[in-house]
């Protein structure tokens, strides 16, 4: 184990004895990359989330522990989070199927990076949209360039509530096209969403104009990239 930022960084390998466990140990725990990822996603997600420094709670985490799961989990990773307050631990479950990818480097990096966005949002899953925070994280690996290599979203009218979109690659897209048009708004929200409980006023604020102005907005700039996404050389596309 080791110290970082404050927080403890452990790996646990419950695949051991097995190809896909010792793949893990030999990629993972033997050569220490497990603590590198964790710290190197933990400071991006921070600068997004707390691009002031002086706002992020102290002791926000206690330890984190990077787990290969033993049996495949019904999602990449799964957070679990043990104690309260200071003495929190959290756990990312990760599923062994990640390791058997031949870019499972990229996989097991995203499925880390997501995990620590998760751990620092966490606090305020009941004052915000799941919607919202599900497109928080997504947006931040996408930015960390550990997002799906080939992004497909089912194109549809978003100009409503679009933050409230059931697919976080949507609303990871809302949130970038929000920040390119004010730049610190994810920091902005996230200050806001811990400081009181969530209402759609929140947005707007942390926007600085009305969050369905923007919505749509968007949905004109969704449709305007349509030829370019489908496009045989683009990384993203729609169906």
């Amino acid at each position: 184990q080791e110290a970082s930022k404050g927080f403890l960084i452990t790996v646990t390998n419950d695949m051991e004895n097995t190809p896909l466990g010792e793949k893990f140990s030999l990629f993972y725990v033997s050569n220490d990359e497990v603590t590198r990822l964790v710290q190197s996603a933990s400071d991006f997600a921070t600068r997004i989330l707390y691009p002031d420094p002086n706002s992020m709670p102290e002791k926000i985490i206690g330890r984190v522990d990077i787990r290969l799961a033993n049996q495949n989990l019904t999602r990449d990773h799964i957070l679990a989070a043990e104690g309260v307050g200071e003495k929190t631990k959290y756990v990312i479950f990760i599923s062994p199927r990640v390791m058997e990818f031949s870019d499972f480097r990229r996989r097991i990096r995203r499925e880390i990076q997501k995990g620590m966005a998760e751990i620092l949002l966490f606090g305020i899953q009941n004052r915000a949209p799941k919607t919202m925070l599900d497109g928080i994280i997504e947006y931040i690996s996408n930015l960390a360039g550990v997002g799906p290599q080939k992004r497909v979203f089912d194109f549809r009218d978003v100009r409503g509530k679009c933050w409230e979109d059931e697919d976080p690659a949507v609303v990871a897209e809302f949130l970038g096209y929000c920040e390119g048009k004010t730049e610190g708004f994810i920091g902005r929200l996230n200050q806001a969403m811990r400081e009181g409980r969530w209402d759609e006023e929140t947005l707007d604020r942390a926007l600085g104009m009305p969050a369905k102005h923007l919505c749509e907005s968007f949905h004109s700039s969704m449709v305007m990239k349509i030829q370019d996404l489908n496009s045989p050389n683009s990384a993203c596309g729609y169906r």
